[in-house]
């Protein structure tokens, strides 16, 4: 069980800095307010590669609780939709449930 015990401020963020063909990109995420993902995207453009430009300034993702569900979205997408191309399981999608508790 997770006891509550105040606001909890770290002082840490994770860098992701993937590859991609088309784009430069890098994301950055910290923890603010105890228990919200705050994520930050930035991006430059083919001809600017060097010139990064920040394309999600609200920054707040979604409640610490919140990510229990997205995990399971993330997981459902890939076995229904894109590991079923070209003739993805929209059905199947659709019924896959998230039940209990997060």
């Amino acid at each position: 069980m997770l006891e509550h015990t105040g606001n909890t401020t770290l002082k840490v963020a994770t860098l992701i800095l993937p590859t991609v063909v088309d784009c430069k990109h890098f994301i950055l995420f910290k923890w603010v307010d105890e228990n919200m993902l705050n994520l930050f995207v930035y991006i430059s453009e083919k001809d600017k590669p060097d010139t990064f430009e920040l394309i999600s300034p609200g920054g707040i993702v979604s409640c610490l609780w919140e990510l229990g569900i997205i995990w399971h979205e993330h997981n459902a997408l890939i076995e229904y939709i894109l590991n079923k191309q070209p003739h993805p399981d929209l059905n199947g999608y659709l019924n896959c449930q998230l039940n209990g508790k997060i």
